[in-house]
């Protein structure tokens, strides 16, 4: 018999991670982002776009929660947009 350490270490590992997308309450994320506007990146990286997204500005200009959602999903559609384009086109 083998003992536990020797199992585990010898067993098959898969990795674990959680996407964010949708992991979050809509309504909470604007209200915190609301209050700590200025801890927030000023851009970051946006490859499924080909760019980048400047976060403050685009939440800065949000003209309530209604709007804040609709820029939320959008990232999410773009990525779902940019995987069906790329199928289409042949290429993966």
């Amino acid at each position: 018999m083998i003992s536990a350490y020797e199992f585990f270490k010898s067993a098959p590992k898969v990795e674990l991670h959680v996407h964010l997308d949708a992991a979050f309450d809509t309504r909470l994320l604007y209200e915190v982002a609301q209050r700590d506007l200025a801890s927030l990146p000023q851009e970051e990286p946006a490859p499924w776009r080909g760019g980048s997204v400047r976060v403050r500005e685009q939440i800065a200009e949000c003209e309530g929660f209604d709007e804040f959602s609709r820029i939320v999903k959008m990232r999410a559609e773009d990525v779902v947009a940019g995987q069906l384009d790329r199928d289409n086109s042949g290429n993966l």
